[in-house]
C-alpha cells in the first residue's frame, strides 16, 4: 500500500583551458570613478576606462567571478544602466573584487535590476540575450529571498554570497539548462516577506514553503497566482495573509495545490479552481467554514482529473455535496474533523463514478449518521476507512472482510452494535480500532491471533474476554 494513500542558469561550467585563457587576458571594464575635482557635489561622475588585471581573490571561484563579470558588463551595455545613477564599486589595487566589492557590485545591479523590471512579461528583445538576462535576473531575484531569509547564519554553508551559481543553493533544483525548477523554503530558513517578484521566476515548476506559523508574514503575493508553468505549489504552516488572489485560471500547468495549517488564510476555496486540472487539492487547517464548495464536483475539468481530495481539519458545515459523485478518478477522500452533518451518503459512493477508485474513506470527526451498508464492500480498492466519532448505528457488516487491501478500519467512537464478525480477523490488518461502541458477544479467535500494529477493542460490552489476546488492548 502506497505512503500516498497513508500519508496525510545560471551560468555553465568552464572548462581548464577555458580558466586558463581567461587568466591570461586583461579585461576592460568601465568603471564609474568620480573626478577629484567633483568629489562631494552633485555632479553625476564620468565612466572612464581601465584595464583590470586578473583576479587573485582566493575566496571566490574564478568561475563565478567570471559570471559576475559577465552579468555586470551585460548589465552595464543594458539600457537598464541607462537608468540608474550607478556608483563604481570595482578598482585595480589588488587586482579583482574583494569580497565587500563583489558583494556590492552584486547588490547594486540586483538593486537596479529588480527596480526596474516588472516581474511578469518582460520583453528582453532590446536588452541582451533571453538566457543571459534569466539568469541575472533569477540570481537577483533569489538573492533577494535568500537575503530575508529569517536565520541567514544558516546560509553561510552555502557560500551564496561567493557563488553566482544559484542551482547550488540550498533549496533550488535546475534542469539541465540551469532554469530553477524548483524552490524549495522551509523554516528557518525562509524570508520574513516574500515578495511579488517570485512571480519572475517563470520556469519554476514546483514552489513549497513551510514556514514556523509565522513567516512569511506579509500578504499573498499576487504572482504567485499567476505562474503558468507550476505545477506543484505547497504553502504549509505560514503565516501569510490573505486575499488568495482568484486567479488560478492562469496556472494552466498546475496539477498540485497544497494548503496547509495556513491560519490567517481562512477564506473560502477560490471558484477559479474549478478552471484548472488539478490532481491533487488539500486544504487542510486552515479553518475555512460554510458548506463545501459544489464548484469542485461539477467542475468538467476537475471530474477527469482529481485523485485526492483532502479538506480535513477545518470548520465545514451541512450535508457532502452529490456534485462529488461526479469525480471519476477520486483515490482519497478526506473530510474528517469537520461540522460536517446528515446520514452519510454511502449509497452514492458505491453507486459513484470513483466507487472502483476509492483507496482511502476518511471521515472521523463530524456528526454523520447512518449504517455502514454491506455494499460498501463493492468499493473493492478500500485500503483505508476511517469512520471515527460519528454516530453510525447499526452492525459491523461481515462483507468487510471481503476487502484484501484494507490495513485501516477504524470505526471507534460511535454507537454500532452487534458481534464482531468472525471473518473480520482473517484481513491482516495493520490497524484494528473498534473502541468506544456498543459490541457484544466474543472477541473471535482469529483477532487475536492475528498481528496488527493496533489494535484497540475496549469500551464496549465484549464477553466472555480471552484469557490471552495480547495484540489487542481489551
Amino acid at each position: 500500500m502506497s505512503e500516498e494513500i497513508y500519508g496525510n542558469s545560471a551560468f555553465s561550467s568552464e572548462s581548464e583551458s577555458d580558466n586558463e585563457s581567461y587568466r591570461s587576458k586583461k579585461r576592460k571594464v568601465k568603471v564609474q570613478r568620480p573626478n577629484a575635482a567633483v568629489i562631494g557635489s552633485s555632479v553625476t561622475p564620468v565612466f572612464t576606462t581601465e584595464n583590470i588585471p586578473p583576479m587573485r581573490n582566493n575566496n571566490n571561484n574564478r568561475r563565478n567571478i567570471a559570471a559576475l563579470d559577465v552579468a555586470y558588463a551585460a548589465y552595464r551595455n543594458s539600457p537598464l544602466s541607462k537608468v540608474s545613477n550607478i556608483t563604481t564599486l570595482v578598482n585595480n589595487s589588488n587586482g579583482g573584487f574583494t569580497p565587500t566589492q563583489e558583494q556590492n557590485l552584486k547588490a547594486t545591479i540586483c538593486s537596479t535590476i529588480l527596480g526596474t523590471t516588472p516581474p511578469l512579461n518582460f520583453n528582453c528583445d532590446f536588452c541582451w540575450d533571453d538566457q543571459s538576462f534569466y539568469n541575472v535576473t533569477t540570481f537577483c531575484l533569489l538573492r533577494s529571498v535568500y537575503n530575508n531569509a529569517f536565520n541567514q547564519s544558516s546560509f553561510d554553508h552555502i557560500g551564496w554570497f561567493r557563488d553566482i551559481d544559484y542551482c547550488r543553493w540550498l533549496g533550488i533544483k535546475c534542469d539541465n539548462s540551469n532554469n530553477i525548477v524548483e524552490l524549495n523554503l522551509e523554516f528557518p530558513n525562509i524570508p520574513r516577506v516574500l515578495e511579488n517578484r517570485i512571480g519572475a521566476l517563470t520556469t519554476l515548476q514546483k514552489l513549497s514553503i513551510i514556514g514556523g506559523l509565522q513567516l512569511p508574514n506579509n500578504q499573498l503575493p499576487v504572482s504567485m497566482f499567476s505562474m503558468s508553468n507550476l505545477q506543484t505549489l505547497i504553502l504549509t504552516a505560514t503565516g501569510f495573509t490573505g486575499p488568495i488572489p482568484n486567479t488560478f485560471n492562469k496556472m494552466t500547468s498546475l496539477k498540485s495545490l497544497q494548503f496547509r495549517q495556513n491560519l490567517q488564510l481562512t477564506e473560502p476555496i477560490p471558484d477559479s479552481i474549478a478552471s484548472t486540472s488539478l490532481d491533487v487539492l488539500i486544504y487542510t487547517q486552515q479553518n475555512v467554514s460554510g458548506p463545501i464548495p459544489d464548484f469542485i464536483g461539477n467542475s468538467p475539468t476537475l471530474q477527469q482529473s482529481l485523485e485526492s481530495l483532502d479538506l480535513s481539519n477545518n470548520l465545514f458545515t451541512g450535508n457532502i455535496p452529490n456534485s462529488l459523485m461526479n469525480l471519476t478518478k477520486l483515490r482519497i477522500l478526506g473530510l474528517g474533523t469537520n461540522l460536517l452533518t446528515g446520514d452519510f451518503p454511502f449509497l452514492a459512493i458505491i453507486s459513484s463514478r470513483f466507487a472502483k477508485t476509492l483507496a482511502n474513506l476518511s471521515i472521523q470527526q463530524n456528526t454523520f449518521t447512518g449504517v455502514i451498508p454491506p455494499s460498501l464492500a463493492q468499493c473493492d480498492k478500500l485500503q483505508i476507512i476511517n469512520l471515527a466519532f460519528n454516530s453510525f448505528t447499526g452492525s459491523i457488516p461481515a462483507e468487510l472482510s471481503t476487502l484484501n487491501d484494507l490495513g485501516f478500519l477504524t470505526l471507534s467512537g460511535n454507537k454500532l452494535t452487534g458481534n464482531i464478525p468472525d471473518s473480520l480477523g482473517n484481513l491482516k490488518f495493520i490497524r484494528l480500532d473498534l473502541n468506544n461502541n456498543l459490541l457484544t458477544g466474543p472477541i473471535p479467535a482469529s483477532i487475536c491471533q492475528n498481528t496488527y500494529s493496533f489494535c484497540n477493542l475496549q469500551e464496549n460490552q465484549l464477553s466472555p474476554l480471552p484469557t490471552t489476546c495480547n495484540v489487542c488492548t481489551l
